[in-house]
């Protein structure tokens, strides 16, 4: 498994675990417009939180499933969410190569000098 580094400033480290206990007692989704004003954080704040909880891998925080009615808190493992999240991934990942290949370079290797362009 790959390890990546993210970090949060210590301060938001402490409203993201509350912001993950409030997911946990809400009973359905909430949008991420909802968690801006509830909050008083940004919408590019909300998601660097929410990735820095699942990040985490723990139980207590890292539960926060998303689809396109909001965040809400997994009870259980949800294929669905996970499917979601690897298929983002996946895309992301396409679209670095993508951009990798248009300077003539490997994805693998970003640092490489040139390779020869099709």
């Amino acid at each position: 498994m790959t390890s990546i580094q993210f970090q949060l400033s210590p301060e938001d480290e402490i409203v993201a675990r509350r912001l993950a206990g409030w997911l946990r007692m809400l009973e359905h989704p909430v949008t991420s417009l909802t968690i801006e004003r509830a909050w008083g954080i940004t919408g590019v704040k909300v998601r660097a939180m929410v990735h820095w909880l699942r990040v985490q891998g723990d139980p207590a925080l890292s539960r926060i499933g998303s689809d396109t009615s909001g965040y809400f808190w997994l009870r259980e493992y949800d294929r669905e969410v996970v499917a979601g999240l690897r298929s983002r991934a996946r895309s992301i990942e396409a679209a670095g190569v993508g951009i990798c290949r248009s300077f003539g370079r490997d994805w693998n290797d970003p640092d490489q000098t040139e390779l020869e362009l099709m």
